[in-house]
């Protein structure tokens, strides 16, 4: 699954990538009562995508097993540097970090 801190981020990952996945906020109490129980997740891998300086990643490692850095992904536009995402692989969600 794929996740954010923020709720614009996870807005754009479900609108732009291939196939419109279902992309959460971390630490969304109540946002995501239409979802009904999340248990589903526990046990899966995800992503978390925070704009670089910006997020607590303190917050999300204590929730998997391992945290990762991937590679980032810049955002370019004509040629100019917008944005850069910073990537992190999540190994075994424990639960607890996406609430309804």
């Amino acid at each position: 699954f794929i996740f954010s801190h923020r709720h614009n981020i996870a807005s754009e990952i479900s609108f732009y990538l291939p196939g419109k996945p279902r992309a959460y906020r971390s630490h969304g109490k109540r946002r995501y009562s239409f979802l009904g129980n999340l248990d589903y997740l526990i046990g899966k891998n995800g992503i978390y995508v925070v704009q670089a300086g910006r997020g607590e990643l303190n917050e999300v490692t204590k929730h998997f097993d391992t945290v990762e850095e991937i590679p980032p992904l810049p955002i370019v536009v004509d040629g100019r540097l917008l944005r850069t995402f910073r990537l992190f692989r999540c190994m075994n969600y424990k639960g607890g970090l996406i609430e309804v």
